[in-house]
């Protein structure tokens, strides 16, 4: 009887000790399933964020292709306002300079009608003679 209780107890001891190994690593397989749970609901929330930074970029994109475009178009603007300033410059530098060679023409004209009008004709001929460069001047530029 004493080596059937013996036998008893190592039995009774060995299957403790084989359901207490089977409890162990049941609860270890529960803690990595929770884990791996834990770790792919992390995933879906990281390729969620990352799924609208993606849209948010597109939108900058473009964005950025539009601000591009406009940049471009207002950059030919300019380039077209600058030919016609640059014309503007020019067109009133000529007419600057017409009037001064007009009003010159005009000065040595009044001098030599002046002139005239006391009898003096030597010193009105020297006068048209002195502004004759600045009439012929301003009268080609006036058609």
């Amino acid at each position: 009887m004493l080596v059937a209780a013996a036998l008893f107890a190592t039995f009774a001891l060995t299957t403790a000790l084989l359901v207490s190994s089977e409890l162990s690593t049941r609860g270890a397989t529960t803690t990595a399933i929770e884990a791996r749970h834990a770790d792919t609901t992390e995933l879906h929330r990281s390729a969620a964020e990352l799924a609208v930074v993606r849209g948010n970029l597109a939108l900058l994109v473009a964005a950025v292709g539009t601000d591009h475009a406009t940049i471009a178009s207002q950059a030919a603007q300019l380039a077209v306002i600058k030919g016609q300033l640059n014309q503007a410059v020019a067109t009133t530098s000529t007419e600057t300079s017409n009037a001064a060679a007009l009003t010159t023409c005009l000065g040595g004209v009044e001098a030599a009608l002046n002139s005239l009008s006391v009898g003096d004709t030597p010193t009105a001929l020297a006068s048209l003679s002195a502004v004759s460069a600045s009439c012929q001047s301003a009268g080609a530029a006036n058609g």
